[in-house]
């Protein structure tokens, strides 16, 4: 590969002689009789590496260098000094310089040295442009995500609210009607899970619509609807919240959170188990949502967190992630911390800790 090296110093004598010690390597070099001249000559023309005298009139080595690293691109620099002073070494090193060559130059340490650093450049690119090639994938993914997501969204609310519909029009306590009734849950966990595409998707723009939430209320309401297949599971479902425990947070946002939370906790909690949802006052409100199933390993209590993080699927807790990432998303907008715990009583625990000033007054 070709690559092309710029040779800096003042002594014309200098800069000839390491024109000749490199001619052999094929390397394509420009020559500058200073800094001023060098630093034009980087404008014009990218080059792979920079041999740099240290002491030189007007602009000397270690200016040089400070000008080329404030600039984006970065190329490997050698700074040439004729004396091994500890001064030249200090300011070439806090300045960015990539190594030291001492004149007179041994043309063997010349050459190791400079193709130590062309190797150096050339992973770096590659590595940018794979940085690259990763960053358009993610973000032609995202795109994706975002069209599948809402192009589902608008069809599925129809459906949901036609099974609605028909629902009604059948006698309560039917076959059909309770077949309905778990179709319209389908629908609904299936528009949480749109949302949660889409609020993944933005995440980064996660702004809670802060107003009084009454907890005693909102937990009812999320038992109830939990309450037929906790049933159908045969897993006893209940809650209990501290008197008078009222939040200023967002409240459908929060419910998000909770909801993912149940659904996770029945999908690995046992025929007979128990699952409890809680909220009580710590130094701030804490909402607990506790389960009797399978403790999660403690190696894994962060990861689950992570976006479309997965464990190893031959273990209890193999999944997507999506909801528990989400969960930690809404929490943090909160200025909340998420984690999930176990003690005697509760094999698996999901802890909200919100601030203090999140509790609304009386």
């Amino acid at each position: 590969m070709e690559h092309r090296i710029l040779l800096v110093d003042d002594e014309p004598a200098n800069l000839h002689l390491l024109e000749k010690m490199l001619a052999p390597t094929g390397w394509r070099t420009a020559l500058a009789k200073d800094g001023r001249e060098a630093l034009a000559l980087a404008d014009k023309t990218p080059f792979d590496l920079v041999l740099l005298d240290v002491r030189m009139p007007d602009l000397d080595g270690i200016d040089v260098l400070t000008h080329l690293r404030a600039r984006p691109d970065w190329v490997p620099v050698i700074l040439v000094t004729a004396s091994n002073t500890r001064e030249d070494r200090i300011r070439g090193a806090e300045a960015g310089a990539d190594d030291f060559l001492e004149k007179p130059i041994d043309l063997p340490v010349l050459l190791a040295r400079v193709r130590t650093l062309l190797k150096l450049k050339e992973t770096r690119e590659q590595l940018a442009q794979r940085h690259q090639a990763l960053q358009r994938t993610l973000e032609r993914e995202q795109e994706l995500t975002g069209f599948i997501a809402h192009d589902l969204k608008n069809p599925l609310a129809v459906m949901a609210t036609n099974i609605a519909f028909v629902k009604r029009q059948l006698a309560p306590g039917s076959t059909a009607a309770e077949a309905l009734g778990d179709a319209a849950d389908a629908a609904q966990q299936m528009l949480r899970l749109i949302d949660s595409l889409l609020a993944v998707r933005n995440d980064d723009h996660l702004a809670p619509l802060v107003d009084r939430v009454v907890l005693e209320r909102l937990l009812d309401e999320l038992c109830h609807a939990h309450r037929r297949e906790a049933d159908e599971r045969g897993v006893a479902l209940d809650h209990g919240v501290a008197p008078g425990l009222e939040l200023n947070a967002d409240g459908f946002l929060l419910r998000r959170v909770l909801d993912n939370l149940v659904e996770n906790a029945l999908r690995y909690t046992p025929a007979g188990g128990r699952i409890r949802v809680a909220a009580k006052r710590g130094a701030g409100p804490v909402l607990t949502v506790s389960n009797s199933g399978t403790p999660i390993p403690p190696e894994h209590r962060e990861r689950i967190f992570d976006k479309f993080a997965r464990l190893d699927p031959t273990e209890h807790r193999a999944g997507r992630g999506l909801g528990l990432y989400f969960a930690r998303r809404v929490v943090e907008a909160h200025g909340g911390t998420i984690r999930v715990v176990e003690d005697p009583e509760w094999p698996t625990r999901f802890v909200i800790e919100l601030p203090a000033s999140a509790e609304a007054a009386p």
